[in-house]
């Protein structure tokens, strides 16, 4: 072996010897934790379309029973943000912006153009949304990880500041056990994302189940995972001491004290056309209160 042959053995011995271990190379593949000191985290205001109900860039959940007037509510609010007029309690609202419906149980065309224009809704910011699937044409989304991202686009293209879905149950994937709360927090952890980057408030709406008593929280359908991860829960209820008024109250709020509820009826200025909301002033009663009275009285 002479000295050239000595160097480049001694020099591969050298570089074997400094080369990242089989067991350091797969630490460094290893996701690491990485911290961020709450001093590089800038504090941000909350955000409202509704002050006290309603906050922008988050979830909330509106539980009630079918045929109350939850998807009217809504539209009721839609419209508002659509001129940018104040909310229902005169308080003042955001920008006018615009809004996405997504909605497997009313007709876009029979039943939600009409209701939009009885609230005076500026409809030209109002948008529903469907996929257009090369497959088998368009469909209505889902809240799947590929379906959010193209909610996502079109809620930046549009300037969406609300984004309701209604109802929340026919708009889960298939294989998604809504009873379940690891299932379900996977989903609404990609809805909160949503909201957060578009700075939309997402509106779910659920039907109440059928337990009456005990706490408000776990009145609504599915898992308690739902309201878990909304910081505004809201109920719809008939209104105990007026059979066709309505209240709304506040079930759960992160971010502010609860406001009082509020009364409010379905109206038609005619007998054939749409319902429209009539707000009318506050109420003593909680969420509390109202679910605790039985819907029907002879049960």
């Amino acid at each position: 072996m002479d000295d050239a042959d000595l160097a480049r053995r001694l020099d591969g011995a050298i570089a074997a010897a400094s080369a990242p271990s089989a067991q350091q190379r797969r630490r460094a593949a290893t996701p690491r934790a990485v911290l961020t000191p709450f001093s590089e985290i800038e504090p941000l205001p909350v955000e409202w379309l509704w002050r006290g109900w309603i906050p922008l860039g988050m979830l909330t959940v509106l539980d009630g029973d079918p045929g109350l007037g939850k998807s009217t509510l809504l539209l009721d609010i839609a419209a508002r943000l659509s001129r940018g007029d104040v909310m229902p309690d005169g308080s003042p609202g955001p920008e006018a912006a615009g809004v996405i419906i997504l909605s497997a149980e009313d007709d876009a065309s029979r039943v939600i153009r009409p209701r939009l224009g009885a609230a005076g809704a500026v409809v030209l910011r109002v948008a529903t949304l469907h996929i257009n699937d090369s497959q088998g044409g368009p469909r209505d989304p889902t809240l799947s990880p590929e379906d959010i991202d193209r909610i996502e686009d079109a809620a930046l293209r549009f300037g969406a500041r609300l984004i309701i879905v209604d109802p929340l149950m026919a708009f889960l994937p298939g294989e998604l056990n809504a009873h379940r709360d690891q299932d379900v927090r996977r989903v609404l952890a990609l809805l909160r994302d949503l909201a957060e980057r578009t700075g939309a408030a997402i509106v779910l709406i659920r039907h109440l189940n059928k337990n009456p008593g005990g706490s408000p929280l776990y009145r609504g359908g599915g898992s308690i995972g739902f309201i878990g991860a909304a910081r505004s829960g809201i109920v719809l209820a008939r209104d105990p001491e007026d059979p066709e008024g309505r209240i709304l109250a506040v079930n759960k709020l992160n971010l502010a004290p609860i406001p009082e509820a509020r009364r409010l009826r379905l109206v038609n200025v005619e007998s054939d056309s749409p319902a429209r909301v009539s707000w009318e002033g506050s109420s003593e009663h909680t969420a509390a209160s109202l679910l605790a009275v039985p819907a029907d009285p002879e049960e």
